[in-house]
């Protein structure tokens, strides 16, 4: 009752951590590995012991580079077919599509980041984005004439790009996430589609350029498309809505609306000694029982 709109709450940046994780197949390049677990994130599926990945036919850099891993790295022969404007990669092999099924969820709604991969290290994490940059991601200007930078992630799986946003935070990032656009039913060319739920989550222009920068394989389309010596310095903006505190350890949240709700049935409740429980960036306070157990 005391809380007022305005106020901030205050959230351990619980995956600054890490902790260690056993990978169920030997690769030479863990790097290069997470970049490609990213991309297939966006873009790729399993179906017994093979894994795909979809690629546009002007994606050249990526199909090259995927090339690479999966002939240099797993050592597999990739098999490609081309459809329309897109190039189907795919490739054998039953440990990493097990892995791949079992970590990740098949499916592009039913997609999801494992909590012990939020905990890998800190330049895995930075693969691991980037590829997922690479496959459903964008880096573009917040208009034809600003200097001001912007990267976006869309997916119709709100738990994948929630925990993107976990590990977003751990990295010192701060992003949003949203509803881009609702479910609904059209035509394409005489069909019916039933589209599903979208969701962005989105980087501000300084967290793009701090994360840009860092992107490691330099020579990618989404870093050299900014010329950094170009852009005019940037007043940073002030903290509005969420903020890092300056060791990275607490992530501030800003209480923008208070609803009152009145409810009725039964109530189960959680207790601790504290009786004070932590959501997903969201402090909550539990209801006291009834009774005392004797």
């Amino acid at each position: 009752r005391n809380v007022t709109k305005g106020m901030w709450t205050k959230y351990p940046n619980y995956y600054r951590k890490n902790l260690p994780y056993n990978l169920p197949l030997d690769v030479a390049d863990e790097g290069y590995f997470w970049w490609f677990v990213g991309i297939w994130l966006g873009d790729g599926w399993v179906d017994k012991d093979k894994v795909s990945i979809c690629f546009n036919k002007k994606e050249v850099e990526y199909i090259n580079r995927m090339q690479d891993f999966v002939v240099n790295i797993l050592g597999r022969s990739p098999y490609k077919r081309e459809r329309n404007n897109c190039i189907e990669f795919s490739f054998g092999h039953r440990e990493l599509s097990k892995f791949l099924s079992s970590t990740f969820n098949k499916g592009a709604a039913n997609k999801t980041i494992q909590e012990w991969v939020k905990f890998i290290p800190y330049e895995y994490k930075y693969n691991l984005i980037q590829g997922y940059l690479d496959s459903d991601g964008c880096v573009t200007r917040g208009g034809h004439t600003s200097e001001y930078w912007n990267i976006e992630f869309v997916s119709i799986s709100q738990e994948l790009l929630e925990g993107f946003q976990d590990i977003l935070f751990s990295m010192g990032l701060v992003s949003n996430m949203g509803l881009l656009r609702k479910a609904k039913i059209f035509s394409i060319e005489g069909r019916t589609v039933n589209q599903k739920e979208t969701f962005r989550l989105r980087l501000g222009h300084q967290e793009t350029m701090r994360f840009v920068k860092n992107l490691p394989f330099a020579d990618d389309p989404k870093r050299t498309k900014i010329d950094f010596d170009e852009l005019k310095k940037k007043k940073k903006k002030a903290n509005n809505g969420c903020f890092l505190s300056e060791d990275l350890n607490y992530i501030f949240i800003q209480i923008k609306v208070i609803q009152n709700d009145l409810s009725t049935g039964t109530v189960y409740n959680f207790d601790c000694e504290t009786h004070t429980f932590i959501t997903p960036y969201c402090t909550t306070h539990n209801c006291d029982p009834w009774f005392t157990a004797a």
